[in-house]
Formats: C-alpha cells, sequence, structure tokens
C-alpha cells in the first residue's frame, strides 16, 4: 500500500512538473517580440553574423566581427547558424530550449543529492528571471549549464565514472565560458569550493581534482588579457581597488533589492516591488516550513546540505561582492539573484521531509500558476501594445540606407525594454542603424566605419542625459519613439514623418 501511494505521489509530481513545463513552452513559442531589454542587440548582431559579406547588405563596410576565442558568443553562434530558416525562429528555439533545461536540470540536482522533487516545482517561479528580461542572452543560458555541471561536479568529486566526468565537466566549463564569461568564473568559484570541502584534508587531491579546470582558466586569462590590451583599460585589480574604495557602498542599497529583482519587472514600481517579494517570501516560507518538520538528516544528507549551502554561499557572496560594473561591463551583481534563490531551493528540497503535506502541495502548485498567469498576462499585454510594430513598418535598407533611434519613451510597465528597438531594423530589413552593440566592450561586432558615417546611438534621451542636436542629420531615416520635444524639432526640418503608429514615428531625410 505505501509503494502504491509513494508511486502515486511520483506520477503526481512528474505530470504537474511536465504540465509547468508544455506550459511555459507554449507561452515562449507564441510570443512574437520578446519583452526583454538586449533582445533586439542579440538579434541584430546574430543578423550581421550570418549575413555579412552577402551582396543583399552593407555589413561589411560598417561593423566588423571578432569572435576568436570570446565569450558571449554562443548565442551569436547558434541563431547565425543556416540550420534555421531565420534569426528570429532561431531565437525562438534558442529560449524554448532555455526553458525546458531550466527546471529539468534544477530537479536533476535535487534528485542527485535526494532531496525532496515537489521542490522543483518552485524552479519555475525564477524561470524568467533578471537575466531574462535585460535580455542577457549568454548568462540566460549559462544559468541550467551551471546546475548540470553542478550535477556532474558532484560526481567527479566523489570519484564516480571517473575519466568520463572529468572530460564532461571541463567541456561544460569551456561551453560556459562561450556563453558568458562571468558565469564560467561562478562555476569555477563553485567547484574549487566544493572540491576544497572534499578534499580539505588533502591538498595534492584538490589539485589533482582542479586539474580539469585548467583549460577555461587558460582561456578566461587569455582573453582578458588580450581584450584589455585591445580596449587599452587599466589592469583588472586597479579597477577592482578603484571600485570598492569610490563605488562600493553606493551600490549597496541595491543589494538589498535581492528579494524582488527577478520578478518585479512584471509591473514596475510598487506593484513590482511587492510581487516580487511575494514570490521570493513563498520560497523562503515553505523551505524554512519544511525545515522545521524535519527529524533530523543521516551523514550522507548533511554531506549533500553542505554542496547545495556552498552553492547558495558563493551565490549570495557574488550578488553581495561582485562590482556594479567593471571598465566595459556593468549590471554585473544583479544577475546572480536567481541562483542564489534557485540554489536556496535546492537547498530546502533537502531539509524537507520526505513526505510533505497535501496542503504544501497545493500551495507550490498555486503559487506557481499565479506566477504563470501573470507573466502570461505581461506578454500578452506587450504583444497588444506592440501589435503594429512589424518588419513592415520599417521602410527598405536598399543601397546601404542608414537609420537612427531616437527613444523619448521608453517604458512597459514602468519598466525601460524600447530603448534597443532601433536593432530590429538590422534583424529585420539586414539595414545599417545606430546601434550601442559597436560601440560596446562586451559584443564581438564592432565599429568599422567612422562616426560621421554612422554616429553613436543614443538611446534612451533621458536615461542617458544625452540632448539630440542633430547628431542624424547625415541619416536616411529616424525611428522615434514618443514626442518629439519642441527643442529638438529644429533638427528634424530637413526630415518628413513617413509613417506613425502609436508611439512609434518614421522620419525620412528629404531628398533635394
Amino acid at each position: 500500500m505505501e509503494k502504491l501511494t509513494i508511486r502515486g505521489n511520483r506520477n503526481l509530481f512528474l505530470t504537474l512538473f511536465l504540465l509547468f513545463i508544455g506550459a511555459h513552452l507554449l507561452l515562449v513559442s507564441t510570443i512574437r517580440i520578446f519583452p526583454f531589454l538586449d533582445t533586439p542587440n542579440h538579434l541584430a548582431l546574430a543578423t550581421i553574423y550570418r549575413y555579412y559579406g552577402e551582396p543583399t547588405n552593407q555589413f561589411a563596410s560598417y561593423y566588423a566581427i571578432d569572435t576568436v576565442l570570446k565569450p558571449n558568443v554562443f548565442h551569436l553562434f547558434f541563431c547565425g547558424s543556416k540550420l534555421f530558416p531565420s534569426i528570429e525562429f532561431a531565437n525562438k528555439v534558442f529560449y524554448c530550449f532555455y526553458v525546458l533545461l531550466f527546471p529539468i536540470t534544477v530537479f536533476l540536482v535535487i534528485r542527485r543529492l535526494k532531496g525532496n522533487p515537489w521542490f522543483g516545482l518552485l524552479s519555475f517561479l525564477y524561470i524568467y528571471n533578471y537575466n531574462v528580461t535585460f535580455g542577457f542572452a549568454g548568462f540566460t543560458i549559462a544559468i541550467p549549464f551551471i546546475f548540470l555541471l553542478f550535477y556532474f561536479y558532484l560526481d567527479y568529486l566523489e570519484c564516480a565514472h571517473g575519466l568520463n566526468t572529468a572530460m564532461v565537466t571541463a567541456l561544460l566549463l569551456l561551453l560556459i565560458f562561450f556563453m558568458h564569461a562571468l558565469s564560467a568564473l561562478f562555476a569555477l568559484l563553485v567547484f574549487f569550493a566544493c572540491c576544497f570541502y572534499k578534499n580539505r584534508h588533502s591538498l595534492g587531491i584538490f589539485i589533482k581534482k582542479s586539474v580539469v579546470t585548467f583549460p577555461v582558466l587558460l582561456m578566461i586569462i587569455y582573453w582578458w588579457n588580450v581584450d584589455s590590451r585591445k580596449f587599452g583599460e587599466a589592469n583588472l585589480f586597479s579597477s577592482l581597488i578603484a571600485y570598492y574604495r569610490d563605488e562600493y557602498f553606493g551600490t549597496f542599497l541595491m543589494r538589498g533589492e535581492l528579494l524582488f529583482y527577478d520578478n518585479y519587472t512584471l509591473y514596475g514600481g510598487i506593484s513590482g516591488y511587492i510581487i516580487g517579494t511575494f514570490f521570493s517570501l513563498a520560497v523562503i516560507a515553505v523551505t524554512l516550513y519544511c525545515w522545521s518538520c524535519n527529524k533530523g538528516l543521516s551523514d550522507k544528507q548533511k554531506s549533500n546540505i553542505i554542496y547545495a549551502g556552498i552553492f547558495v554561499a558563493c551565490a549570495f557572496l557574488c550578488f553581495l561582492f561582485i562590482p556594479f560594473k567593471l571598465p566595459g561591463y556593468s549590471f554585473l551583481f544583479e544577475r546572480f539573484s536567481a541562483l542564489f534563490f534557485i540554489s536556496l531551493i535546492i537547498a530546502g528540497s533537502l531539509l524537507s521531509p520526505e513526505k510533505i503535506r497535501p496542503g504544501i502541495k497545493v500551495t507550490l502548485c498555486l503559487v506557481c500558476l499565479i506566477h504563470f498567469i501573470l507573466w502570461a498576462d505581461y506578454y500578452r499585454d506587450f504583444e497588444q501594445e506592440n501589435r503594429s510594430f512589424a518588419e513592415d513598418f520599417f521602410p527598405s535598407s536598399e543601397n546601404g540606407k542608414k537609420m537612427g533611434g531616437l527613444i523619448y519613451d521608453c517604458e512597459f510597465r514602468k519598466r525601460h525594454i524600447y530603448e534597443n528597438f532601433t536593432d530590429y531594423y538590422i534583424a529585420w530589413k539586414q539595414g545599417i542603424a545606430t546601434t550601442r552593440v559597436i560601440d560596446d566592450r562586451s559584443f564581438p561586432i564592432m565599429r568599422k566605419a567612422e562616426k560621421d558615417m554612422l554616429p553613436r546611438y543614443l538611446g534612451w534621451i533621458s536615461k542617458h542625459h544625452n540632448e539630440y542636436i542633430g547628431n542624424y542629420a547625415a541619416m536616411d531615416y529616424i525611428l522615434v519613439r514618443g514626442n518629439l520635444p519642441d527643442r529638438v524639432k529644429q533638427y528634424f526640418e530637413n526630415f518628413r514623418l513617413i509613417k506613425s503608429s502609436g508611439k512609434w514615428f518614421l522620419y525620412e531625410r528629404k531628398t533635394q
């Protein structure tokens, strides 16, 4: 009878788990335009990479590509592959792949550590975390691979499957580096911390086990040295010292926002803070409640909880101490909030009793259902607002016509989303556009044309405190979102409005 009950509970969990995966896959697969800040940037990068040098465009005259041994290129290679019929189709497959992997890898780790699988449902609360909504494609896809790597870490450190797990560990570390360098550094931190704990009584074994990290360490060192020389930046240690001396305490209060970072995008403002905090507190409350019901841990369980605790500590310390920015890179410490909460969920699964009460199961399902409904509404609302913003809104890119972008109204639900939408001229029309990616150190596509031919992208005017003074006078088109202030209308005397839709306006330079 007891075996039948256990089997029934397992089947019920798997059914619910697969239903939630299916629901999120359906949601993501039906999104036309992703409301993620940097997604237009990544679509533009993949378009330039895929069609570079072809007669249908003039990319080679304005942009240069450098992908040799550089991180943050996984999305570029994936979506730029000609295996897919289009860049946007590939991007949709990319995010579906992420949505599929994210909860499954968390579930695999919970199973490996002998935790309560019902906690795996809580992972869905962080599926659209800070990295996803900001469009950090590389770090986004790295998250499930970090948990997959952690799964193999455990076998490797426990000497299971010897050479096989060593090879998988080394290859996954390299793969994560090409997704995002910061995610690879975090994976290394977790590895060294777990390896030191496991081999704390033998320095020799610790060094021997650490050999699998040497390839990715060499890759990181090579990349950072080449990158630093190329951009003429001060060395890393000088930058860190300057940051902690001059800027760290100025960002310290931001780190107190950990509770709502990953879901406050849903509404922005006070409402966003409340709903983001609600989901995080739900995770903490369920974990504490199940912990209080725990009747003790076996020696093996204690060892597993230490591994999970190391992951939690590493994620929390990174969130607490990683800089907000380094030369050429920004929004760094915020990326670790999801890793912290997911690792906390894994740790909670180990502290909970084998049988959790039906009321807790119902609570888990309801919270996950509420989360899904809110995000489905978010995507639907964004789709409705932008139903007329499509490929046919943009003009032809023939003869290398160029477009500049001025974003005066950037917000959707009090979150700046539209800052990089000019990049859709590149992604949809293979056009030449002002884009931040060519002047940003973190991207593998760089500026080739001089700034008099292709000016710097001004982006969201109020955020960057830019003032338009005719910077795009030589451009063929100017894409504007929001109403033009009276002070800049004088610079549009040589342009005429050719198309408008909602808050979007497209201007064309008058021909003589």
